[in-house]
This record gives structure tokens, C-alpha cells and sequence, in this order.
């Protein structure tokens, strides 16, 4: 038998005969909580706040008690992604949905529930975010596969598709300074006043200090500040390599070369040599504080990297081993500088 309080969506269980000597158990906390994906201000003065989740369903902290959250009734579906009202203390917004879908919302605090009013939006792909104009006025919303898209108003039944690289996706959306900005993949930013957009100039990373390709389509990329990409397509798309942090500080990268598939070296300032696995950057261990500055191999997979460190030059000798796609290292002394 299973009871349940409402009003805590508290849930108990007991496997008693129903009479006098029933017995429950809490089962509450064997519950998987379901993840929330966006959290708005409904109104600060009491501390009202509405929380989205996967379920289509919003929760409010209704200020009575803002450490429990109720589930309000929405008669929707969709997972929401997020949800603005167009200004604090309104009861009146906007939601998006996974699906692509547009709702004007509207809370009822005495009834406990949303209303649900669907807006065309003309596409099925995930919508990220939302900015409004001003309170009254339009609403901006970014999505996935170049979807940008604006309301002219709350009572709006249609959605205006706005100009976007059908291959981006728009994870997030400002309004500011009389214009409208969205960020998206392929470090783009698009300002658009009114309906008319047009792309910000290049983004670009910090100074790139080498490059290395094993064939047409593979190869890396670093640079300062801790900068690695890898790309797979010859260059046309580059994907980021999360740095190691050494003692809080980022390495000092001089040099990289592609071994394998997806398999890379990079050799830096201060002893760092490191290859990437499937955990991401490993180090090899590498004697002493040397600079190393290149990486070569030949034939037999086998190479070198060279640097100096104060009047002496170093080398490792490098294998590289195509069964287990990783490299192992043989730390010897090249030579002493005499002047």
C-alpha cells in the first residue's frame, strides 16, 4: 500500500494488513529527483521563485516556505529549457521547449497551476534561451541549428524566423544597448536590432605556436595559455583539448605532433611533455626544468623531442606504440653548451 502528502509530495509505503496496526515507511529519498534546467524570479519581496524541469512541469518556491518547492500544474509535456517573465513581480512570460515548441505563460498563485498557450515557432530543433526587449515588448529566443527567432509581443500567436547560419547552434541571448545578441558554436556572436541580424567579427584564440598534421584530414594545434584543438576534417572544424593546470598555473606549450589517431604530443616550458588518452592529457615523465622546443619522428615510430635547460641541450627519445596508441619516453643528454 502506498500513501502520499500533497502538500510535501512525501511518499510512504507498508506491506500491512489496512486496520489499526498499519505501519509506514518514508520512501521520499529513494525517489530519483528529476534535474531542473532553468530558474527565474517571480517576485523578490517574497522570495517567489519558479524552477523548469524534464518532466514540462514548473515548480515555485512560494515564499511561504522558499526551502520547498511545489509543483505547479501545467498540463504540459515537454521538457522546458527555460522560462522568463518579462518583468519581476509579473505573473505573465515566456517558456521554450526541447521540442521546439513556444509558450506564453501565465501563473495562477491561488489556483496553484500555469496556463499553457502555444506560440508557432516554426521548428522541432531545441530552443536554449530567451531575452525580452522590455516588458511590453518583443522577446527574443536562440536554439539549435541556426534558430533565432522574435516575438513581437507577449500576444504574438507566431514567431519571426530571424537571419542565421543554419549550422550553428545558439546556446544563449542577451538584450542590451538597443540591440539583441546571441552566442552560439563556432565561437559565434550575432547582434540584431529589430528583425535585422548581422555577425560580430571573427572570434579568434590566443596566438597559436605550431601545427601538426599525420595526414590530410588529422591534426592539432597549440598555443599560449594552455590552447589545443584537434580536427578531424582537414580544418574545417577544431576541437578543443581541456588543458592540464599545474599547480594552478597553465603550461607554457612550444611544440605538438600527431602520432596516431586521435594521439598527440606536446612538449612545453619547465619539463612539460604530456600525450593525450582517453582521459584526456597524461604527462610523461620528463627529467629535470628543460624547454622543449620540437618534436620530430621518422620511420619505425620512432622520434625525438629537443630542448635546452640553462648550458645543457636534452632529448628524449620517443616511441610511439600503434597497438596501444600512446608513446613512451627515454630521457638522455644531448650535449653541453661551452660558450
Amino acid at each position: 500500500m502506498i500513501a502520499g502528502n500533497v502538500a510535501d509530495s512525501i511518499i510512504f509505503s507498508s506491506n500491512d494488513t489496512i486496520g489499526a496496526g498499519v505501519t509506514f515507511s518514508n520512501h521520499n529519498w529513494d525517489m530519483t529527483p528529476l534535474p531542473f534546467y532553468d530558474i527565474e524570479i517571480y517576485n523578490n519581496s517574497l522570495n517567489h521563485l519558479i524552477t523548469s524541469g524534464s518532466d514540462g512541469n514548473l515548480m515555485v518556491a512560494d515564499g511561504s516556505d522558499n526551502t520547498k518547492y511545489r509543483k505547479y500544474r501545467t498540463h504540459n509535456v515537454d521538457k522546458i529549457n527555460a522560462i522568463r517573465l518579462n518583468y519581476p513581480g509579473s505573473n505573465t512570460g515566456i517558456a521554450i521547449a526541447d521540442s521546439g515548441k513556444i509558450f506564453k505563460i501565465v501563473l495562477d498563485v491561488t489556483n496553484k497551476e500555469f496556463s499553457f498557450t502555444s506560440i508557432y515557432s516554426g521548428t522541432t530543433y531545441p530552443l536554449n534561451d530567451i531575452a525580452f526587449r522590455s516588458p511590453i515588448d518583443s522577446v527574443y529566443i536562440a536554439g539549435d541549428h541556426g534558430t533565432v527567432l522574435c516575438l513581437k509581443d507577449l500576444n504574438s500567436t507566431t514567431a519571426l524566423t530571424l537571419s542565421a547560419p543554419g549550422n550553428r547552434n545558439y546556446n544563449g541571448i542577451i538584450y542590451y544597448g538597443g540591440k539583441a545578441l546571441a552566442v552560439g558554436s563556432h565561437s559565434d556572436m550575432r547582434n540584431y536590432i529589430g528583425t535585422s541580424g548581422i555577425k560580430l567579427r571573427p572570434v579568434f584564440t590566443d596566438e597559436l605556436k605550431d601545427v601538426n598534421f599525420r595526414d590530410a584530414n588529422e591534426g592539432f594545434t597549440i598555443g599560449i595559455n594552455g590552447i589545443s584543438r584537434h580536427t578531424t576534417d582537414a580544418g574545417l572544424t577544431w576541437w578543443v583539448i581541456l588543458p592540464e593546470y599545474l599547480s594552478g598555473v597553465l603550461p607554457d606549450y612550444n611544440t605538438v605532433w600527431t602520432t596516431g589517431p586521435n594521439q598527440m604530443l606536446i612538449g612545453g616550458n619547465n619539463g612539460y611533455l604530456t600525450q593525450i588518452g582517453t582521459t584526456g592529457l597524461t604527462q610523461i615523465s620528463s627529467p629535470g626544468t628543460n624547454d622543449w622546443n620540437d618534436i620530430k619522428f621518422g620511420k619505425d615510430s620512432i622520434g625525438y623531442v629537443v630542448g635546452t635547460g640553462g648550458t645543457t641541450g636534452y632529448a628524449n627519445k620517443l616511441t610511439y606504440h600503434s597497438l596501444s596508441n600512446d608513446v613512451s619516453a627515454f630521457f638522455i643528454v644531448i650535449y653541453t653548451i661551452l660558450c
